[in-house]
């Protein structure tokens, strides 16, 4: 569950990017300063179609607005083929070397 914690972070990045809470709701119909203000003081949860609209309001994935570590799912296609390769590579002991 949500609570201040997530309005405090969100609030953080609004305002990080110069945004006032008037400028940040420009589609009323998704988001109201009023609803905005709610969430941000923690009295209010966001609904999912909502968070997605901050995160993309915001120019971050949901998973950042979240404040979640980067999963393995993002990381791009090479690195994780690099990964792959080296973890198949047999492992030498100090006194093979």
């Amino acid at each position: 569950m949500l609570g201040q914690d997530f309005g405090h972070r969100l609030r953080e990045l609004r305002l990080a990017q110069g945004l006032t809470k008037e400028t940040f709701c420009d589609d009323k119909k998704v988001l109201s300063v009023r609803q905005l203000t709610r969430i941000e003081s923690g009295k209010s949860q966001p609904k999912l179609e909502t968070l997605d609209h901050l995160a993309k309001r915001l120019n971050i994935s949901v998973s950042e607005l979240l404040g979640e570590k980067t999963s393995v799912l993002q990381m791009p296609v090479m690195l994780l083929a690099l990964l792959n390769r080296k973890l198949r590579q047999p492992i030498l002991l100090k006194e093979q070397l």
